[in-house]
């Protein structure tokens, strides 16, 4: 087994942080670098996380929209709710959309009212309707982006 190296610091702390490392670290049963060591191991784990998920969204490429509602309709059935309007209007946002974005970082608000304004065109649709369809794309949007969309 490989053993591990270590890169000695030395830190200056202000005179209240320095008694309360030593404070806290014996409340611990560790020694300060010990309790640092841990303190920011914790931190580095949330770091890479973070990248883990960045790298993820970063993958997803906007020619697969279309599978990706599909796999968001076949989820929110599975849940209980999504009625086949509401199904088909995710389907058709993912296909408009796929033609007209570069990136999943363009599904936005602006993104989602010029396809209702196109899709409101050709169909008649009450207030409510307009309202249901702008929710279920902007959840869809949040699942595909990771929360980009308030």
């Amino acid at each position: 087994m490989k053993e591990k190296s270590y890169e000695v610091f030395q830190i200056k702390l202000p005179d209240y942080l320095a008694d309360w490392l030593v404070k806290i670290s014996e409340d611990f049963l560790m020694t300060p670098s010990q309790f640092l060591t841990n303190l920011l191991q914790h931190y580095y784990e949330i770091y890479n996380k973070g990248i883990e998920n960045s790298n993820l969204r970063k993958q997803i490429r906007i020619e697969d929209l279309p599978t990706l509602a599909e796999d968001f309709v076949k989820q929110e059935k599975l849940k209980g709710g999504s009625t086949s309007k509401v199904a088909s209007i995710v389907k058709k946002f993912a296909s408009w959309a796929k033609d007209r974005v570069q990136s999943i970082y363009e599904l936005n608000d602006d993104t989602v009212n010029a396809f209702l304004q196109e899709y409101i065109k050709d169909h008649e649709l009450t207030k409510n309707t307009v309202y249901s369809y702008r929710s279920v794309i902007k959840k869809f949007i949040k699942n595909v982006s990771g929360n980009l969309v308030s």
